[in-house]
């Protein structure tokens, strides 16, 4: 992919663009008397964003080709965490339409 380090992150595929995704990318440089150091971690814990996941997500698509018992335990894993969303296989793999 061309461009830069960051392409992969905010690019994505036009068969995923009905998903509407919203992206963040967190970049703290690491500096040490006011100059860059690589050599010091900045995030090693990820940065923690209060986000409201029910609003954010819709449904969860599953691979096409995903064994039911996956979307089965991707559905008991929602609900034990006490969300209630659809999980659906993809249709990435069906006949597109033109």
């Amino acid at each position: 992919m061309p461009g830069t380090c960051y392409s992969a992150f905010v690019h994505k595929r036009k068969s995923f663009e009905h998903e509407r995704e919203v992206r963040a990318l967190v970049i703290k440089w690491p500096t040490h008397d006011n100059e860059f150091d690589f050599t010091q971690e900045t995030i090693a814990d990820g940065v923690k964003i209060r986000v409201d996941v029910e609003r954010l997500i819709e449904r969860i698509y599953v691979a096409p080709n995903a064994p039911n018992w996956f979307a089965d335990l991707v559905s008991a894993v929602i609900h034990r965490y006490g969300y209630v969303f659809e999980v659906i296989h993809s249709g990435l793999d069906e006949q597109p339409l033109y």
